[in-house]
């Protein structure tokens, strides 16, 4: 359960990369959001249980929504003009995927993402962690403190990575 909070606690925007949001300051994820899972069900997904005879309390079922193909963010005013993007030119979309993954999910990320990452500058990896969380208004403020969290975690352990490669040594991710 932690690591499906986690999900929406993490440094978001350097995962998920496109042409349009280099254009548009915008990025898509191929995932519902959490809210969308656990808070919205179609009618037809709902099964109530018959009546209990004592008068007891009946239990409703919810299904989840289907999921959208894609979801569409856009985050939240640069902090100056052009800022969004040169952070996401810097990144590529395979390895911008890797690390929202990373992010949300608490997967690995390899050595060559954490290269990017790194490269990018840790201003544009918290700025735009900053950007995504500043668009998630119904979140609470423990997530969000836990995304922050996971966001700073996951530059420290790519800045180690990185560090080793410089040095000679092949870390295993």
């Amino acid at each position: 359960m932690a690591k499906f909070h986690l999900l929406f606690a993490l440094a978001v925007a350097l995962a998920v990369l496109s042409a349009q949001a280099r254009k548009t300051n915008t990025f898509h994820i191929t995932a519902a959001p959490f809210h969308a899972i656990h808070l919205h069900s179609p009618p037809s997904a709902t099964k109530k249980h018959a009546a209990v005879p004592s008068g007891g309390i009946r239990h409703v079922h919810h299904a989840a929504a289907p999921s959208p193909a894609t979801v569409e963010f856009a985050l939240s005013p640069e902090p100056y003009p052009g800022f969004y993007d040169t952070c996401l030119s810097k990144v590529s979309n395979k390895c911008g995927s890797e690390i929202y993954n990373g992010i949300f999910e608490n997967d690995d990320v390899s050595a060559k993402c954490c290269s990017e990452i790194v490269g990018s500058g840790r201003r544009c990896h918290e700025g735009i962690v900053k950007g995504r969380l500043d668009q998630m208004k119904g979140l609470q403020k423990v997530y969000k403190i836990a995304i922050e969290k996971r966001g700073r975690k996951v530059w420290q352990e790519c800045v180690l990575v990185t560090n080793l490669i410089r040095v000679g040594v092949q870390p295993s991710i």
